[in-house]
């Protein structure tokens, strides 16, 4: 089976290679013939002629013997689809893919997890390792977790742990349960991969199916075990049995009977051991041997008594001398007994090992052997077993000799009995000094380590637990590697430990690439730092003076103007308005793509949702003749968890879009249950589906990038950022949903959201009463105002006045203290970012009470030009009872105040 396997290999390595048989015959120097009876499996290459071979195929022999996964003939028949398709070339043999032989000579499965979709790609390998099909098994962490003993199954957790750590891991070996082929054994290795922010983007990894190897070396290593336990009781019971037959032979002539009864017991004794008796009589020269054994090889019954020399004659030719010698070493007394191993032909033209030893049962006057009894034992079984432990041994050396590793083995005495070539072309140690002396290894140890890898020996030989350590050798040019090692006990049959065997591997460019990497982490890291802080110091200063901007457009639109006027005033209101949502736009994206947008979970009514959104679009969509409809599903709960204010702002979107490319018919926003997300979240649908001109087919896959702007046939890119439906699609994904489009052009597109929702409890509420009902809300107030830029100060001094209250004015936290002591103010509205002293630092201290006559519980709102959230919750966090942020309306401002003081 391995000699045809072997062929197998040998001959799809060849195809590989484009040789013909008449070519790597020459090459090798053996006939065409010969060759293609090893790729049939009917001849046995020599070891010389497997290196050669190798040589000339330009692999390493280790290669040939990767025989292919049981159940398949041959690496043609594989059909991986983890790498780019190849065209198929046809061979002598039949049609092979190019792209598959690359795969199985490595015996690799490639995988990759991408990090942002939670989803798993396996190559066909990575299928069949695991028993699974394609079309039955999708790749996910609960599947692998079946798929795995749980013992494994943790290994892989520590090692998923570390990748997701961004940390690469490997090789690490572990099983799995194979439904078609039982326990696989595999060999993983994988790191992690970033994007350009320095995020964890995807993990790829390669597996190795070794199950073959292992299994093999297990069988060969049992093998051995039992050959040689046979091989030292058959030799001792048949010490025993010489002995006891001179013995009885002698006895035999006194008792008939009991040469009977031991002949009887002899036999069985001999058919159990695999022996035959012989007697050789000098004086006729005739050899009588067991008829068993002359039927055993073949002859009739008439060659048990026969001529020697007919026997000597059926002796192989160069085993031959070995018996002529051991003949007369006996005869001449040299030796007591006769003994020789030697080969003898059967009736059938075949070779049968047998060893052979005789003494002399009868001597004449002159005590010279006359009649020589012996035995024979078939010994073929164990010369095959002797060749396949060489060929074992052989191919262990060749592979311990090529792979990179260092291996050793340290017996009971705590010295290493083995050490392979690599140690010493890696670390530099005489391999010598280090078997005669044990401590020779330790004194290269780092001195800081050399404690610690101590006390790992000294925890592994008590059995506590394995040794699995990295440190450091100093090498003799005084540079350092780092090594790291593991060792693995071997016991006998009480439990004991008779040696270690131990593995260690050079991962000292590993280290220095971990590093590197860590320090383009944190220098990505402090970039994107630097970047936020640069987007929220620009949001402050363009959002100042817009404040001011807007406000006094608001102001001007409170005077007494003509119908020109107003139309100029509402128009510079749009455009401010417009230059509002474009930095909003680019904060937004940017917080995203940084990781920084934190999504709030509150409950929220999705009806109120889309009839306050539908309120603000219905007057510039039927300004333009559009029908603007809204669908609820009844179906969807009353009220639901999650971020009500980014569900909306992906609404505000699409909803926007749609209106400004729209120019006739309607757009309608819909919303409908799509089945269970996972748990007791419920699949929201959302729609919002209009009669514009379409979006070209070229353009659905980019239209959700970033600066990316797409209209209808012949029309130019509308106004904006094109920063909307990214916005829309990163705002989806951070939900756990996602987005599409579907379009016709002429007949208008739809864009449809899922979004996973968790339903709240009902409880049953008053109703919340408008802001012109709310107490206090015409009340006139005495308002402290404490703004360091003089256009916002007299623009929220005047929206103030407009709504009626009284107003104290300071530009800095010093003057606001002075004037609250003195004014004692109703409620205070304070700049966060102020020369000498901030508002923020303002409210810590009149929370903390550091001023008798201003009461800790006075109302106080932030107006501030830090609009993120972040900054929201920070402020927040210092104690004020409400948050505006610039620029603002003045409906908003009296909402705020009304809200504060209600």
């Amino acid at each position: 089976m391995i000699k045809k396997a072997f062929g197998k290999r040998l001959r799809s390595l060849r195809n590989l290679a484009g040789l013909t048989q008449e070519y790597l015959s020459t090459e090798l120097g053996i006939t065409p013939e010969h060759l293609s009876n090893i790729e049939r499996g009917r001849a046995t290459p020599s070891f010389k002629l497997i290196e050669n071979i190798a040589k000339t195929l330009g692999t390493e022999p280790a290669n040939l013997f990767l025989f292919p996964p049981s159940g398949q003939d041959d690496i043609s028949q594989e059909n991986s689809t983890a790498g780019p398709q190849r065209e198929q070339q046809p061979d002598e043999e039949g049609c092979v893919s190019l792209s598959d032989y690359s795969l199985y000579i490595t015996d690799v499965g490639r995988w990759e997890y991408d990090v942002v979709s939670d989803t798993y790609q396996w190559s066909d390998a990575i299928y069949r390792m695991f028993g699974v099909s394609k079309a039955a098994f999708t790749p996910t962490w609960e599947g692998l977790m079946g798929l795995t003993p749980k013992k494994d199954f943790q290994a892989i957790k520590m090692c998923w742990k570390t990748l997701l750590g961004g940390q690469p891991v490997g090789p690490f070996t572990f099983r799995t349960l194979n439904q078609h082929s039982g326990v696989r054994h595999l060999i993983a290795k994988a790191e992690p991969f970033f994007d350009e922010q320095g995020n964890l983007s995807s993990i790829r990894g390669v597996t190795i199916d070794y199950t073959e190897q292992k299994n093999l070396e297990e069988a060969l290593r049992r093998l051995q075990q039992t050959l040689e336990g046979q091989v030292q009781r058959r030799t001792s019971e048949l010490h025993s049995m010489i002995t006891t037959l001179g013995e009885e032979i002698a006895v035999r002539k006194q008792a008939e009977e009991q040469a009977r009864q031991f002949s009887q017991r002899l036999s069985l004794a001999m058919e159990i051991a695999a022996l035959g008796i012989w007697d050789y009589d000098r004086d006729t020269e005739i050899l009588r041997i067991d008829e068993s054994l002359v039927r055993s090889l073949g002859y009739g019954p008439s060659e048990a008594e026969a001529p020697l020399r007919i026997w000597e004659e059926r002796i192989h030719p160069k085993d031959r001398p070995l018996h002529d010698a051991a003949r007369y070493a006996f005869v001449n007394e040299e030796v007591d007994n006769y003994q020789a191993t030697f080969r003898l032909r059967t009736a059938q033209g075949d070779w049968v090992w047998f060893h052979s030893i005789g003494r002399t049962s009868v001597c004449d006057s002159q005590q010279k052997p006359l009649r020589i009894t012996g035995t024979f034992q078939n010994i073929t079984e164990m010369k095959h077993a002797e060749l396949a432990r060489i060929t074992s041994e052989e191919r262990l050396r060749h592979l311990v000799e090529q792979v990179r590793e260092i291996f050793w083995v340290m017996e009971a005495d705590r010295k290493k009995s083995f050490l392979s070539p690599h140690f010493e072309r890696i670390l530099k140690i005489d391999p010598v000094e280090v078997i005669e002396d044990p401590e020779a290894f330790l004194r290269r140890v780092h001195p800081e380590d050399r404690a610690r890898i101590k006390n790992a020996l000294q925890r592994q030989w008590a059995g506590v637990e394995n040794l699995d350590e990295t440190y450091r050798i100093i090498m003799p040019d005084d540079t350092i590697r780092v090594i790291h090692a593991r060792t693995f006990p071997v016991l006998d049959e009480e439990g004991s430990i008779l040696r270690l065997i131990g593995v260690g591997d050079d991962i000292t460019e590993m280290v220095e690439m971990n590093r590197e990497l860590e320090r383009a982490k944190e220098e990505a890291e402090e970039a994107s730092r630097a970047k936020s802080g640069f987007l929220a110091n620009m949001s402050h200063e363009i959002r100042t003076p817009l404040n001011g901007i807007l406000a006094f457009l608001q102001l001007l639109a409170h005077t007494d103007l003509d119908q020109e006027q107003n139309e100029l005033v509402r128009l510079a209101r749009s455009s401010g308005s417009s230059l509002l949502e474009i930095v909003n736009d680019i904060l937004d994206i940017s917080r995203i793509e940084a990781g920084g947008m934190q999504l709030q979970e509150t409950e929220f009514s999705f009806q109120e949702l889309t009839d306050a959104l539908t309120s603000v679009f219905r007057p510039l969509a039927e300004q333009k003749g559009l029908k603007l409809n809204s669908r609820i599903d009844g179906d969807i709960a009353a009220l639901l968890l999650g971020d009500p204010a980014r569900i909306k702002q992906i609404l505000f979107n699409l909803v926007g879009n749609a209106v400004k490319f729209t120019h006739e018919g309607s757009v309608t926003i819909s919303a409908s249950l799509d089945g269970n997300a996972d748990g007791d979240r419920h699949l929201i649908r959302l729609e919002v589906a209009d009669t514009g001109p379409g979006i070209p087919e070229n353009m659905l896959q980019s239209i959700f990038e970033t600066f990316i702007q797409a209209g209808g046939p012949g029309e130019m890119p509308s106004s904006g950022t094109g920063l909307g439906l990214a916005i829309v699609k990163r705002l989806a994904e951070l939900m756990g949903g996602s987005v599409s489009v579907r379009s016709v052009l002429g007949d208008g597109s739809c864009f449809q959201v899922l979004l996973p929702l968790q339903a709240a409890s009902v409880q049953p509420q008053g109703q919340t009463p408008n802001a012109s009902d709310m107490p206090g809300s015409s009340r006139p107030l005495r308002a402290l105002v404490a703004e360091d830029d003089q256009v916002n100060r007299k623009a929220l001094t005047r929206m103030l006045q407009i709504l009626g209250h009284e107003v104290i004015c300071t530009s800095n936290g010093h003057e606001a203290i002075e004037q609250i002591e003195l004014q004692e103010p109703d409620v205070l509205l304070l700049d966060i970012r102020m020369p000498e002293m901030s508002g923020y630092e303002v409210t810590q201290r009149i929370r903390e009470g550091v001023y008798e006559k201003i009461p800790k519980d006075i109302p106080i709102i932030a107006v501030t030009a830090f609009a993120l959230r972040e900054d929201e919750e920070r402020i927040q966090a210092a104690g004020v009872d409400g948050f505006l942020a610039k620029p603002f309306t003045m409906e908003e401002l009296r909402d705020i105040l009304d809200s504060v003081l209600q």
